[in-house]
């Protein structure tokens, strides 16, 4: 098992590693957006059960455009 996943990797190292990187960058691109975008509109809102959920309903959307990327 370990020769074959060690074989695959030299095989395909170039495409592995790009779709590495590209994940990375969505997700920090991702990060940054939510960071710098999502935050500041939430902290505008008063009421802290709202501000939570709101967060929270970010939070479970961004999860699921990335979820495929983590795996």
């Amino acid at each position: 098992m370990k020769e074959m996943i060690i074989e695959l990797f030299n095989d395909f190292a170039g495409i592995i590693i790009f779709f590495h990187v590209i994940a990375g960058v969505i997700w920090v691109g991702g990060m940054i957006a939510i960071r710098f975008a999502v935050h500041q509109s939430v902290q505008n809102i008063q009421d802290p059960k709202l501000k939570l959920g709101t967060s929270f309903d970010y939070l479970k959307n961004f999860l699921a455009i990335v979820r495929p990327i983590i795996g």
